[in-house]
């Protein structure tokens, strides 16, 4: 790539950024602004649509869970909240680490990166290399490829400490090089199927005192709804979704997990669920999925894939008085699982 090409592509992807992170972009700027991200890693990663290589397509299944394909991880720049809260909480958070480690650089681990490193490498726009610097890590090899070939094309080489194809499951941070900003972005809705869980556990404990872990909290709980309700109202965009929540139909039951880098295995354990006796057109199970990314960078009910609220089947009808326990399982297919004892 020419000079002058490198140029062209950085102040592109530079304001692609800046849209992202401004308060005052609209949805259908965010949307754009997405697409055009996307195109840019597309055009210099190699990993794209029209992708033809094997390895782009094969995901790997862990003792822990599914790590994602290459072009599937790729895909999710195009879920616009997500891509945006994330962007933006980290950046706040980058900020902060900033204000509390000011006599260091700020070394960001960015654990199952993908393809394309998208919550992390737009913000290397933002912060020279002397106040940020960046690990990433990938079980694929060919996403690591995929970043370092975007790496090279817009000369980020001095923000990046290193790039290593590993499991972060197993990861061991190397002494005399302390975490500040750890990401980890590797769940479905209510934490099923991917290892975010098995992850966090092993990487939140190499944080130090005042490090910041990214998301800071999934929040799963439950409650009663009414579908008649529900799905039929799935807002078009994030801000036809106050005044459609509105109109649903549900009854709250409580959270059963919080994981935050806090959590530890025994927070795992069940909880049990009483359906009130008065529950009318409510009567089946929903698993609700929060994200706090940073502070005030939240995903909520329907802003993204990762929290669309899922229907618990198995259950079947609910009836007033029903009992029911709640457990997250971890290991090769994590998932909450739900046991039913019906009211007497």
């Amino acid at each position: 790539m020419t000079a002058d090409r490198r140029d062209s592509v950085r102040n592109r992807f530079r304001a692609v950024t800046e849209r992202l992170l401004d308060p005052d972009s609209d949805p259908g700027q965010l949307s754009e602004g997405c697409i055009q991200l996307q195109a840019v890693f597309a055009e210099l990663s190699n990993v794209s649509e029209d992708s033809t290589a094997a390895d782009v397509d094969r995901e790997t299944r862990l003792a822990t869970g599914v790590a994602l394909s290459p072009r599937d991880a790729a895909r999710c720049v195009l879920d616009t909240r997500r891509t945006v809260m994330y962007i933006r909480g980290i950046h706040s958070a980058i900020q902060q680490a900033v204000d509390r480690f000011p006599d260091q650089p700020i070394h960001l681990l960015y654990a199952g990166c993908g393809p394309y490193a998208t919550l992390a490498l737009p913000l290397t726009g933002c912060f020279p290399p002397e106040r940020l610097q960046l690990t990433l890590l990938d079980i694929h090899e060919c996403s690591i490829a995929a970043v370092q070939r975007i790496i090279g094309a817009l000369g980020l080489h001095d923000w990046i400490r290193e790039c290593l194809t590993c499991d972060a499951t197993n990861y061991v941070h190397p002494p005399g090089s302390p975490l500040h900003i750890l990401v980890i972005e590797a769940m479905q809705k209510t934490l099923e199927k991917e290892p975010q869980v098995a992850l966090t556990f092993n990487l939140a404990r190499q944080l130090p005192d005042g490090g910041v872990l990214i998301p800071e909290e999934v929040h799963l709980a439950a409650c009663l709804a009414d579908l008649s309700r529900e799905f039929p109202l799935y807002p078009a965009d994030h801000e036809g979704s106050l005044s459609l929540g509105n109109m649903r139909r549900r009854i709250d039951l409580g959270s059963f997990l919080a994981l935050t880098h806090r959590t530890e295995t025994d927070d795992l354990r069940p909880k049990t669920f009483t359906a009130p006796e008065s529950i009318g057109s409510c009567n089946r199970l929903l698993i609700l999925t929060k994200i706090r990314v940073f502070e005030d960078n939240i995903l909520d009910d329907y802003d993204s894939g990762i929290t669309v609220p899922t229907v618990v089947h198995d259950v079947g009808t609910i009836e007033p008085g029903d009992r029911f326990q709640l457990s997250y399982e971890s290991g090769p297919q994590p998932e909450v699982r739900v046991t039913k004892t019906p009211h007497p």
